[in-house]
């Protein structure tokens, strides 16, 4: 049990400043990238409703106007709280929540996305400490300090370590799904037929498509189908190790980018989640002075600043298109988004922990003797 509770608590470490800015990034992502959700859905037929288990069930068709703007109105004040620290635990359960019925009734038109580990991940750093850096007011304190509290040093610790749990698994059921969907029938290759549905049946060509169509043999094609379901399988056991997760995060980096590039896929939503066990106060050492403890640090001008730039845009592009900005570009400028910036942060831990292996020469230092 012992060994169990240190990897639990130790396997992840995070940092206040770093839980602060993943705060930022997954509220200005739900902001500008994923609201409005299911603005189309009124005008819909209601022959087209259809929806999976959950409370869209308890109706008999789409939801109206009224009540979709409702929501999304709902789901944006909470993104937008979340992003100043307002109130972070209880803005960031709301917004999971806000989404997962947004989402619910999207989904009852058939086409089911996979957001899953964005729209779960602000419940899942709710009690993480996130809101005790770049928050606005001081943060709730128990009324008896001598009781224990979940807002521990190593409270992050914990929320990291469910979340990669949470990852690993549904990468798991993926691979799990791909097996028994014939990826391993050597007969066939389920990627090459993928590629091909995509890129010329709903007419969204991959950058390198064409070329690997075209100079790959087919047991390159059949290779690809193996490898992505071992790479889905490692995660249920690479979050067990934080050295194992990190090489596997860097695989999935590389996997995602990979897909866009031929597939003409962009998981965003994914690359989001990863974010999660970056250490970005090691991008500005500067940024961990705002660390205040037990005591909640004000939020810096630039996140006001930014927030107040995204809502304005979020909003507007809203009233005017009507769906969000994911949906308004084209799948290269997703990629360039998501996928480049990924791939960069990736790439740039890979490379130093690869030239960490090699020792380095020290040069003996040389002494002068006092006559």
């Amino acid at each position: 049990m012992e060994r169990i509770h240190r990897t639990i608590e130790l396997t992840h470490s995070t940092s206040p400043t770093s839980l602060a800015f993943f705060r930022v990034l997954l509220a200005s992502y739900a902001l500008l990238f994923v609201l409005p959700i299911g603005t189309s859905l009124p005008e819909l037929s209601a022959s087209l409703f259809h929806p999976p288990p959950g409370l869209p069930r308890l109706f008999g068709g789409f939801p109206s106007s009224a009540a979709v703007i409702v929501g999304n109105v709902i789901a944006a004040s909470f993104a937008f709280m979340l992003l100043i620290g307002y109130r972070a635990r209880a803005t960031a359960v709301g917004l999971t929540l806000s989404l997962l019925t947004l989402n619910a009734w999207q989904f009852s038109a058939g086409k089911i996305d996979h957001g899953i580990l964005f729209v779960m991940a602000p419940m899942m750093f709710a009690w993480s400490g996130w809101h005790r850096t770049w928050s606005v007011g001081k943060p709730a304190t128990p009324a008896d300090a001598s009781q224990p509290t979940l807002l521990d040093g190593h409270a992050g610790n914990r929320c990291a370590f469910l979340f990669a749990m949470m990852i690993g698994l549904s990468m798991g059921t993926a691979a799990i799904a791909k097996i028994y969907g014939g990826w391993f029938d050597v007969g066939t290759s389920s990627t090459l037929g993928y590629a091909i549905l995509v890129n010329w049946y709903d007419q969204r060509p991959g950058l390198l498509f064409e070329t690997a169509r075209q100079t790959m043999a087919p047991w390159m094609w059949e290779a690809m189908d193996w490898t992505a379901v071992a790479f889905e399988l490692a995660a249920m056991v690479a979050f067990l190790r934080r050295s194992w997760w990190r090489w596997w995060l860097v695989v999935a980096v590389l996997f995602h980018t990979g897909v866009w590039v031929k597939f003409s896929i962009v998981f965003a939503a994914n690359l989001l989640a990863y974010a999660a066990f970056v250490r970005w106060d090691s991008f500005w050492p500067l940024a961990s002075r705002d660390d205040a403890g037990d005591d909640a640090s004000r939020t810096p001008a630039w996140v006001w600043a930014w927030a107040i730039a995204i809502a304005v845009v979020a909003t507007t592009h809203a009233l005017v298109a009507q769906t969000s900005l994911m949906r308004s570009l084209p799948q290269e400028a997703r990629g360039l988004i998501f996928c480049v910036p990924a791939l960069a942060i990736a790439a740039g831990w890979a490379l130093r922990q690869l030239l960490g292996l090699f020792p380095r020469r020290h040069t003996p230092a040389t002494t002068t003797s006092a006559g």
